[in-house]
Parts: C-alpha cells; sequence; structure tokens
C-alpha cells in the first residue's frame, strides 16, 4: 500500500534499501552516505533519570562531539514534502485466511504539533475501544469484522493515518460501504460532548503513561528536540484541550474521507 500511495517518496521504499542499489554499493559510496546523513545537526542525545555528574564533560570528550555539523558543501537535502498519491487497489495474496481493508491519508508532519494532536483525538474517537466508532458499529452492532484498526504513524515529513478492517471476504464490499458512512457521517455531524471527553481521556492518559519510566522520556524527548524547540513532554496535553468539535468535524474529519485516501483491499487467493 505504502509501495502505491507513496510511489515518488521515500516512505514508499523498502526500509532496507532496494536489492540493486544495495548490491551496487562500495565501501565508498557507504562512507559518503555516513558522511552526509550521520551529522551533528541530524542527531539528538537525550538522557533522563539520575543523571551522573561528569556527563557533558564525558560526552564533549567523546566522538559524538566530532560529528560534522551541517555545511553548505554537506547540505541536509531533506525534502520536507510528502508526496501521496490518492487511489485504489485490488490483490490477492497466498495464504490469507480473512480479507482485510487497508486504507491510508496523509496527515500532518510531526512539528505541526497541533494538528497531530487533532488527528490524534479523531482516531481515537473513531477506533479506539468499544465505544469509538466504527469498531461498536462494525465489530458490534454489524458483526461483519473480526478487527478494525485505526492509528496515526506521526512522521517528520508528513504523517500517515492507516485504517486496517479485518474481516470475511465475502463481507468485505459491505465493511467499505459502512467505513464510508462512518466517516462521512463525523464530517457532517460534530461529535457530542460526551464523545469528546472520552476521547481527550484516552489520548491524555496515553501521552502520561508513556512518561512513566526514564527511557520513555528520552525516547519521546529526543525526536521532539528534532522536529521543533524542546518543550515539557506535557506540552501535547495543551494543544489536545484546545481542539473543539467543530475544529474537528473541519479540519480532521473532513480529511478523513474514502474519497481522499488510498485504498487496499487484499483477498484470500483463489484455489485452482
Amino acid at each position: 500500500m505504502l509501495a502505491s500511495s507513496c510511489a515518488n517518496h521515500p516512505y514508499g521504499r523498502p526500509i532496507l534499501g532496494w536489492e540493486e542499489s544495495l548490491l551496487a554499493s562500495s565501501p565508498d559510496t557507504m562512507a559518503a552516505f555516513h558522511q552526509r546523513r550521520y551529522r551533528g545537526t541530524n542527531c539528538c542525545l537525550m538522557v533522563a533519570g539520575a543523571i551522573p555528574k561528569g556527563l557533558e564533560q564525558t560526552i564533549s570528550a567523546s566522538r559524538l562531539a566530532s560529528l560534522a555539523t551541517q555545511s553548505e558543501d554537506h547540505p541536509n537535502g531533506i525534502d520536507q514534502t510528502l508526496s501521496f498519491q490518492r487511489g485504489r487497489d485490488t490483490i490477492q495474496v497466498e495464504r490469507l485466511e480473512a480479507a482485510r481493508l487497508l486504507m491510508a491519508w496523509p496527515a500532518a508532519a510531526a512539528d505541526q504539533q497541533h494538528q497531530v494532536m487533532g488527528i490524534d483525538l479523531a482516531t481515537t474517537l473513531l477506533a479506539e475501544g468499544r465505544r469509538s466508532r466504527l469498531v461498536e458499529r462494525l465489530r458490534e452492532e454489524l458483526q461483519i469484522v473480526e478487527s478494525i484498526d485505526m492509528d496515526l504513524t506521526t512522521l517528520e515529513q508528513g504523517s500517515l493515518v492507516m485504517l486496517e478492517a479485518c474481516c470475511p471476504a465475502e463481507h468485505i464490499k459491505e465493511v467499505e460501504a459502512e467505513v464510508d458512512r462512518v466517516l462521512q457521517e463525523c464530517a457532517s455531524t460534530p461529535v457530542q460532548a460526551a464523545e469528546m471527553e472520552r476521547g481527550r481521556q484516552l489520548v491524555g492518559n496515553g501521552l502520561r503513561f508513556s512518561l512513566e519510566a526514564p527511557g520513555s522520556v528520552a525516547g519521546i524527548a529526543g525526536p521532539q528536540a528534532l522536529w521543533r524547540e524542546p518543550q515539557d513532554p506535557l506540552r501535547p496535553l495543551q494543544d489536545l484541550q484546545n481542539w473543539t468539535a467543530a475544529g474537528l468535524q473541519s479540519d480532521v474529519f473532513g480529511q478523513l474521507q474514502a474519497s481522499k485516501a488510498f485504498t487496499l483491499v487484499a483477498l484470500p487467493e483463489e484455489e485452482g
């Protein structure tokens, strides 16, 4: 799905690289890649917990201090624009036990924190827990899916919202139609106050629980420092509270529509 929806962007490429590119690599080309990408301006060291005395001096005397900084000779060269294309495809997969409906949407980049929190809230209202819109309708009421999930993957050059529904192959058309109906309903009518509060509580608790261990704090603060100015780890809660039902309806649910997604239907391969 990523290869099709992000065909002209690195998100659509294999993480380990194309086989032909790897086979064509040499020590010189790998060294050039390392010098171009592994630079001080692309690096962030985060430390949380009981910080030992003399740590700053230790780091200053280490090889980390020798990482080259940005220069005109070695520009970062990262395109900050996500190239995403809408579309649709159907594939057959060998030994697939149940059908899959996969949908993807482009979303705000990681440094657009207010928008990211709104999208996180929207996906929570749609598919987090039995009372969420999609789970309640497709799994609890109609019982046409085995599972349905919707998540936001926060990424530097443009985030991605991903939906996955697992169901018997004979229900796949009905599942897709119901997903479309629920998404249109969210875009046409603001969610109720109680539903908004439930969503805020779930998203907020997820953030709070993720900060219980020092290692988790460092893991969250590190990417944030690369994406934007360092901030209080609980700052996103303020952005979460600033979202209203009307804002979600117009700015988020209006974008999470089937017509604006790349949709992939995966079916079990037919025998014979």
